[in-house]
């Protein structure tokens, strides 16, 4: 299912220029695009918002995406880990 491979040639450099933080779009409006990477994470998130991204990502079975997963705390990070997310 996946094919996204981490080692292909990536150019992190590229990939910043082409993000511009004010150009946020509405998930309707991109339905059905294919989204290469995704982050979450902040010290504003809460441990409960990982809890649900893991059990969507349950349900998907296989994400062909890039995935940034930065708790705010090592506590939560330990927590999440032991609870299998």
């Amino acid at each position: 299912c996946c094919t996204y491979d981490p080692y292909d040639a990536y150019d992190a450099y590229d990939a910043y220029d082409a993000y511009d933080a004010y150009d946020a779009k509405l998930l309707s409006e991109v339905a059905g695009d294919h989204v290469g990477e995704i982050f979450i994470g902040s010290c504003m998130t809460n441990i409960g918002h990982f809890r649900a991204s893991g059990k969507l990502l349950d349900q998907a079975g296989c994400v062909d995406s890039r995935f940034w997963i930065c708790p705010p705390t090592r506590m939560d990070a330990h927590t999440l880990t032991q609870e299998g997310y």
